[in-house]
């Protein structure tokens, strides 16, 4: 990374299946339609987003369903984050991206559990992107974006132009599929105050 250039963070947790709970959402309207709203990255309102999750089979052992990580994913690839999490995150600039407060029940959807959960609704976008600087990245067959990592070997390389350190602290590029990004000041923190995830993993992206 070039001297004097800003710090810049990608993870892959998005595509990691053991971050993948055994919660399902609930929903007042059709799931696909909120699903669709969140994979767009807009806006929504309260009443199109899940209205509680709940675990999706009983029997499960308590230390199980006690053992939440600060970032999870739950049905139809939602992100999810402890109070934990969203406390720390209050500190950054978030952009547009919501945060929408959402229970946690009982297979029975009807005993709540404990403790505070939120969504992680992804809006805030930056187009910054830069291929030809990358390594081990793929155009996919849309050829409106690209993969990192076709092979999935873990040496993909993203390069990203310095002007994506202006403003909010975390995002997603719509040109590159399956990255988070997330500004030096908060990799930071997540790192000083052990946000956990089963795989929450960052790699330096190439600032140019």
């Amino acid at each position: 990374m070039t001297s004097g250039l800003p710090k810049i963070w990608a993870t892959d947790f998005e595509t990691k299946p053991v971050n993948m709970t055994k919660l399902d959402p609930r929903y007042s309207g059709q799931p696909m339609d909120y699903i669709n709203l969140y994979d767009a990255r807009v806006p929504v309102t309260r009443e199109q987003a899940p209205d509680y999750l709940f675990f999706d089979k009983t029997g499960y052992p308590e230390k199980l369903k006690s053992s939440l990580h600060d970032l999870f994913k739950v049905g139809g690839g939602i992100i999810v984050i402890s109070e934990r999490f969203h406390d720390l995150l209050q500190g950054f600039d978030l952009g547009p991206t919501q945060l929408i407060e959402v229970p946690v029940f009982e297979y029975d959807q009807q005993r709540q559990r404990p403790g505070r959960f939120w969504i992680l609704h992804i809006v805030a976008q930056k187009t910054e992107f830069v291929p030809e600087a990358s390594e081990n990245v793929e155009i996919a067959r849309n050829g409106k974006a690209w993969w990192p990592d076709p092979a999935m070997r873990g040496d993909d390389v993203i390069a990203v132009r310095a002007s994506a350190a202006e403003g909010p602290d975390l995002w997603v590029d719509p040109t590159l599929i399956d990255r988070i990004f997330v500004s030096d000041r908060l990799y930071r923190a997540i790192k000083t105050e052990k946000i956990t995830a089963r795989s929450l993993k960052f790699k330096p992206c190439r600032v140019v």
